[in-house]
């Protein structure tokens, strides 16, 4: 029901503009070997593509694209931004083929990415990451714990116009492997400092247990400007797709599509309504994970929560 709303909503945006929508922006998932609720990268397609269309009144025109289903990508032809939110390493939809994203680069596609998908297994393919948005996870170095991260907001960038200072617990990945090339401008527009208790861990990596005591500040979500013109982005949250229920990181999201697409933000940036809980939940398809109980009261209780702050 609140898909189907909020897609008419969209198109009466566009059609009121007196425009067709004039950026093509494709959202690319894959499979999910997470447990229910966990990596519902289909859905968090659909939520953000129905999204940013309204949030721009039909400036963009997105579509999901579910390589799971599709035959090709023949979806990326003319696409202005290209957004993968899907699995990573062997299970990565672009793993061994990434040169179908440097062919779209080359052409001026800008490319941006969530959470797992910023991982591949092999070095070529994360150089090529790398020439596209300026950094990737790298294993044995970056980090994926879950943690409470507070993002201390300060308005220097058009992407946090409207953001507040938020925080809440997710999988944040950190300590990413950034690009060695000067010739790329890297904006750092979340960051936070990661609790010592997580450095101490027996499984962070050494590069990460070096910093222990220091307070560093720990990069979670970048833009990328690329010497050939293109534009980049990563965002290390996005684990759950309940998240985007929380105001300040939908804002930051969807603020950093619209830049992604070359779409001017304003002053109070982007939103759009995310679909409550029991909206969500039933899409799902996989089976109910055993802690099923435990875990629908938790995410419930932080989708009401977020829709409680003003």
């Amino acid at each position: 029901m609140c898909k189907f709303a909020f897609s008419i909503i969209a198109l009466a945006a566009a059609l009121l503009s007196g425009c067709a929508p004039q950026k093509k922006m494709v959202f690319v998932s894959g499979n999910s070997i997470h447990l229910w609720g966990d990596h519902e990268h289909a859905i968090m397609c659909d939520e953000l593509a129905r999204m940013i269309g309204e949030a721009t009144g039909g400036k963009i025109r997105a579509v999901h694209l579910d390589a799971q289903k599709a035959s090709d990508f023949s979806e990326l032809d003319g696409a202005d931004a290209i957004v993968l939110v899907s699995e990573g390493e062997a299970n990565h939809p672009f793993k061994g083929r990434t040169e179908i994203l440097e062919k779209a680069r080359a052409r001026g596609a800008n490319i941006g990415a969530f959470h797992y998908s910023l991982m591949f297994s092999g070095d070529s393919d994360n150089a090529a990451l790398d020439k596209m948005i300026g950094g990737h996870y790298q294993k044995s170095f970056s980090y994926n714990p879950f943690y409470e991260a507070r993002f201390e907001v300060k308005n220097s960038h058009p992407v946090l116009n409207g953001v507040k200072s938020f925080g809440y617990e997710d999988e944040w990945h950190f300590n990413i492997a950034f690009s060695k090339d000067a010739a790329q401008k890297i904006t750092s527009i979340l960051q936070t400092k990661v609790p010592d208790k997580i450095r101490r861990r027996r499984s962070a990596p050494e590069s990460v247990r070096a910093e222990l005591g220091k307070g560093r500040l720990e990069t979670i979500a970048w833009l990328c400007e690329n010497p050939d013109g293109t534009r980049g982005f990563g965002m290390m949250g996005g684990h759950y797709v309940w998240t985007l229920a929380q105001k300040d990181y939908r804002k930051t999201v969807l603020n950093m599509l619209a830049w992604l697409a070359g779409i001017d933000i304003p002053e109070n940036g982007f939103d759009a309504r995310f679909c409550d809980f029991d909206s969500i939940a039933p899409r799902i398809k996989k089976p109910l994970r055993p802690d099923y109980e435990y875990y629908i009261k938790d995410r419930r209780d932080f989708d009401e929560k977020c829709r409680s702050e003003r």
